[in-house]
């Protein structure tokens, strides 16, 4: 968590990051713990992701206007709750500005939302083949000459 905390702190300086957001539990914890090392509050919305769910309720009103965000995760795959909690704290006239985590698999996740994202662990440097079931390619269909 050290090593996360040495990655984060000089964004925290350079683009002055009022909060760490999180979208899981996992990011969650991993949030808490950076906040008390950097001394950096934290907001929590759970039950963003592939699923997306509307329980946020109070965690929403967290997300306050002109404040900058710093998206805090453990594993990003896809991106998907990225773009949900950029959407969010868009929405609250919030900007996210920066986001570390522990590991990613894609190399280049960018939808233009962040341009600054750190992790400790980059999958493709490990050699670890994944596969995302409904990428281009994963399906052929084959198509019937009807006579």
């Amino acid at each position: 968590m050290f090593c996360l905390a040495e990655m984060v702190y000089p964004y925290i300086i350079s683009k002055r990051i009022n909060a760490f957001v999180s979208s899981s539990k996992n990011g969650a914890i991993i949030a808490n713990i950076l906040g008390g090392l950097l001394d950096v509050k934290e907001v929590h919305l759970i039950g963003v992701g592939p699923k997306y769910s509307m329980e946020l309720c109070d965690s929403v009103k967290c997300i306050q206007e002109e404040r900058k965000y710093a998206y805090i995760f453990d594993f990003m795959c896809t991106g998907t709750e990225l773009k949900i909690v950029s959407a969010l704290i868009n929405s609250k006239r919030g900007y996210l500005v920066y986001s570390a985590g522990i590991a990613r698999y894609k190399e280049n996740i960018n939808f233009n939302l962040i341009k600054d994202m750190d992790v400790i662990v980059d999958t493709k440097e490990l050699g670890i083949k994944y596969k995302i079931f409904g990428e281009p390619g994963d399906f052929e269909i084959e198509k019937e000459v009807v006579k």
